[in-house]
């Protein structure tokens, strides 16, 4: 169906930048660098289409089927696949889509409060950092 199918799309872009990545490193050209944001910026639109897909068809019926123990299983085995070293940088690229007046609020629902505290000690400046090497002219 839909989904298999932009999973396909996603493993195809995937390889894409995964070949496209070694010119970038070696050389950091222009040309070389162009190329790869083309692939990142196909992959969003890829990931947006497909995540909101997900959130509007398969969370709904998920939340139906699934029981807390499977949703909570769910969750630890996602949290496990990001290394620890990146989880702060993690939470920023989530909340860079939560709306600013948002976030507060959604912190505090989502983190316990020892995990805001480390955002807010240490998290945020890192994030910032990590994103501004990103996104530098």
């Amino acid at each position: 169906g839909r989904m298999r199918a932009q999973h396909a799309v996603t493993a195809e872009e995937l390889r894409e930048l995964h070949e496209a990545l070694p010119a970038w490193e070696r050389t950091a050209s222009v040309p070389a660098r162009e190329h790869v944001a083309d692939v990142l910026d196909t992959m969003r639109d890829t990931l947006l289409t497909h995540l909101g897909d997900e959130e509007s068809a398969i969370l709904p019926t998920a939340s139906t089927v699934m029981t807390q123990r499977e949703w909570s299983a769910l969750h630890e085995h996602g949290m496990k696949s990001v290394p620890r070293d990146r989880l702060l940088l993690q939470l920023g690229w989530i909340l860079e889509v939560v709306p600013a007046d948002e976030r507060a609020g959604w912190l505090k629902a989502n983190l316990p409060a020892l995990a805001r505290l480390l955002w807010h000690l240490v998290g945020r400046r890192r994030f910032a950092a990590h994103r501004g090497r990103i996104y530098a002219s």
